[in-house]
């Protein structure tokens, strides 16, 4: 069993109850384990960049405490730039899915067990036609489909807790979506400028709703707010 990495720099949650991994610090490991707890608390987030151009890095270990991972996060490293461990086009860390390429196109499947995407992790992959996730994905970070252009059906797990903000964020032929009772949050301009999106079904957990989240949706012209919902943000 590898050995916890020593030297990472970590943050305290907002919370109070949870560490973010910030950056490598002063850890020269090439194959890094991010403990599961640090300071008797569980480490949740791996923030944006934080391991960016960190190029000695080869492997990396996330414990299943890691819920959310910022965009960038891995980028230019050792293991990202290794072509074998990119399959059909995308790049995972044990059951988080970290990048795909923009060059992704069609019909496209998560593998079942994933149970987190990455920030930003499909940004611009303007030929993606379909997605569908599995019931094992629980957390997705923001800006997910950013920009995905031709992005026409959206299938999403039943378990997941929550659409981050700028999720689909110009996804321009987006007609429909339909957001499942386990999802507590749409972050603002989650489904900004979705043009042709018409309808949308919002699940009965949904607490809050962001700022802007529904935002120059032009063909939008109805929808239901469940009695779940508190808090719908302004600007």
């Amino acid at each position: 069993m590898k050995t916890e990495s020593l030297g990472l720099e970590y943050t305290l949650n907002e919370d109070n109850n949870s560490y973010s991994v910030v950056s490598v610090g002063t850890c020269q490991d090439t194959d890094i384990v991010i403990p599961s707890k640090y300071e008797d608390k569980p480490v949740t987030v791996i923030w944006a960049n934080a391991f960016n151009g960190y190029t000695s890095l080869k492997s990396i270990t996330i414990p299943e405490s890691v819920t959310s991972i910022g965009e960038d996060a891995f980028y230019d490293t050792a293991y990202y730039n290794n072509a074998e461990k990119w399959g059909n086009g995308v790049l995972y860390i044990g059951t988080h899915l970290i990048r795909a390429k923009t060059s992704i196109n069609g019909a496209y499947t998560i593998k079942d067990g994933t149970k987190c995407i990455a920030s930003s992790a499909f940004y611009e992959c303007d030929n993606l036609k379909s997605i569908t996730m599995p019931e094992s994905v629980t957390t997705m970070g923001s800006g997910v489909f950013w920009k995905c252009k031709k992005l026409e059906n959206v299938v999403l797990s039943s378990n997941l807790t929550s659409i981050e903000s700028w999720t689909f964020y110009q996804c321009d032929i987006l007609s429909n979506i339909i957001i499942p009772d386990s999802v507590t949050l749409i972050g603002s301009s989650a489904f900004e400028y979705c043009k042709k999106l018409e309808t949308v079904q919002i699940g009965n957990g949904v607490v809050i709703i962001g700022s802007k989240a529904f935002a120059e949706c032009n063909s939008l012209t109805s929808i239901e707010i469940p009695n779940s919902v508190e808090t719908i943000e302004s600007e």
